[in-house]
């Protein structure tokens, strides 16, 4: 696992005491919100709607950081800013950047899950 995209050992450390059980619970969490959180940063992207992209992307951001997905995290967090400065230039390559990086923190997120 990539601990760029995921840092695991950030998230044993924190998250150990809870047990198996609730860290999937904490986990299955964030799938179950994913896919409409993550198209509706999509949608706001291609819309070019700056207020619904600094909703969106300032929750999936939260979202990562909770999980220690942080480099993920860190491209929301540029997503949020370009909707809080109105600001197109260069939004597409970001999100691209941030997509790519979301499905393999995805991965490396449902990895762990299976080694618990």
């Amino acid at each position: 696992m990539s601990e760029e995209i995921f840092d695991k050992k950030a998230f044993d450390k924190t998250y150990e005491s809870l047990g198996k059980d609730a860290i999937k619970d904490v986990i299955d969490s964030y799938f179950n919100v994913y896919d409409e959180l993550f198209g509706n940063v999509e949608k706001s992207v291609k819309d070019g709607d700056f207020k619904k992209l600094k909703f969106f992307a300032n929750k999936m951001k939260g979202s990562l950081f909770t999980l220690f997905g942080k480099k993920p995290a860190n491209i929301a967090e540029e997503l949020l800013k370009k909707g809080i400065n109105n600001n197109s230039e260069g939004i597409n390559e970001l999100f691209d950047e941030f997509k790519k990086l979301v499905l393999q923190y995805n991965i490396e997120l449902k990895e762990y899950v299976d080694e618990l």
